[in-house]
């Protein structure tokens, strides 16, 4: 099986992780695992892709491609994550990685709400 990885991060933190699968593989007894950020996007493609799936969910392929959202407050795991179609179930997994995005605290004003009116 064919299989790579490619992330670059773009500003609104958003990574693109890819692998491709061969599509001469037969039945999948390996699974590939790809590591990935808090909010990366994988992207996994195959000619002849109709179905993905991740975490009990199920979607079509867009044009034999299957993408997977690492939600940005997802913490240290491993996802198991499948695509079939005209051929056999494939297998992978996407092993999230620690990352420290940091944080920053900020006093805010106090802010002005609006006084309700009392029914007479």
């Amino acid at each position: 099986m064919n299989f790579h990885n490619r992330r670059n991060f773009i500003p609104a933190a958003l990574a693109l992780a890819t692998f491709v699968a061969s599509p001469y593989s037969s039945a999948q007894t390996h699974q590939p695992t790809i590591t990935a950020a808090p909010g990366t996007l994988v992207r996994w493609s195959a000619p002849g892709t109709l179905h993905c799936s991740m975490r009990a969910h199920i979607w079509p392929a867009l044009q034999g491609v299957c993408y997977y959202p690492i939600d940005l407050l997802t913490r240290t795991e491993t996802i198991t994550i499948a695509r079939w179609g005209t051929g056999p179930k494939h297998l992978a997994r996407i092993s999230v990685e620690p990352n420290d995005y940091g944080t920053e605290e900020i006093t805010l004003p106090d802010i002005p709400r609006p006084t309700p009116r009392q029914k007479t």
